[in-house]
């Protein structure tokens, strides 16, 4: 009933960052927050994340979570998942488990940000790429009052994944070295059993060596195709150049800020 609360409603779940980009296409404000549904994080750090952009001339606010409220679970799985990510991260985009979406953007970034068009996204990560200009603030976290987070740890493990194949080729060029570190292997295995032969006159007493060696090396390669095949599905993916979303439909959203 409220006329300045506007819906957008989506014809079915594509996630959260992908529900964000769908918000900051329809916003027309000339700031922008971004905030979760569970109000751990209080609308009124808001008023704080805005002052401190327009005194720190910021192009992006994150609210930085002192004192997190979560449980131990959530807390662990959460630092897992960017521990990772910082390691394999490759541009200069570096994650923290202490802030997420809670932001408040220029408009200026906001139509930058609308500019990307690739599936695998995070809306954090992806701001600090589009800008250096990042500022950081301490906000207040509150205990979530009802229900559960939807986010799992497989759903961590997807989302970590699908934003590592979107924003880094380095599992590529660990596989590289993966596979010279097995032929090296390989190479000293064959060195020592020549050397037994020719200066011991003894070959392989068994085949158990050779079977776990052939079974070590079919894994890695096995592990190897499979990052390659992450990739190309990726590509395939963005390819097709489907849309982000689909809009079932609005509320009080007038036809200029469609």
């Amino acid at each position: 009933a409220d006329s300045r609360v506007k819906v957008v409603t989506l014809s079915r779940n594509r996630g959260q960052h992908i529900a964000i980009s769908a918000g900051l296409d329809y916003a027309v404000g000339d700031y922008v927050a971004v905030m979760d549904c569970d109000l751990q994080d209080p609308p009124e750090e808001l008023r704080k994340l805005y002052t401190h952009l327009i005194d720190g001339g910021y192009d992006a606010v994150f609210g930085v979570r002192a004192h997190r409220q979560d449980k131990w679970l959530k807390r662990f799985k959460a630092n897992c998942y960017h521990a990772v990510f910082r390691r394999i991260a490759q541009e200069a985009v570096k994650t923290e488990c202490d802030h997420a979406n809670f932001s408040v953007i220029t408009r200026q970034t906001a139509g930058h940000y609308r500019l990307f068009k690739e599936r695998n996204r995070s809306y954090s990560e992806l701001v600090k790429h589009l800008t250096g200009n990042v500022g950081f603030l301490d906000v207040r976290h509150d205990a979530r009052h009802s229900g559960s987070s939807s986010y799992s740890l497989r759903r961590y493990i997807n989302a970590g994944v699908a934003f590592i194949l979107g924003s880094s080729n380095r599992p590529l060029i660990v596989s590289i070295y993966c596979a010279f570190i097995s032929f090296f292997i390989a190479l000293l295995f064959g060195l020592r059993v020549a050397y037994n032969y020719f200066i011991y006159g003894t070959s392989v007493p068994g085949w158990s060596s050779l079977a776990m060696l052939t079974c070590f090396f079919a894994g890695l390669q096995m592990l190897l195709l499979g990052i390659l095949g992450l990739y190309i599905g990726a590509v395939f993916n963005e390819s097709k150049r489907r849309p982000l979303y689909l809009v079932s439909k609005t509320q009080n959203l007038m036809d200029k800020e469609k």
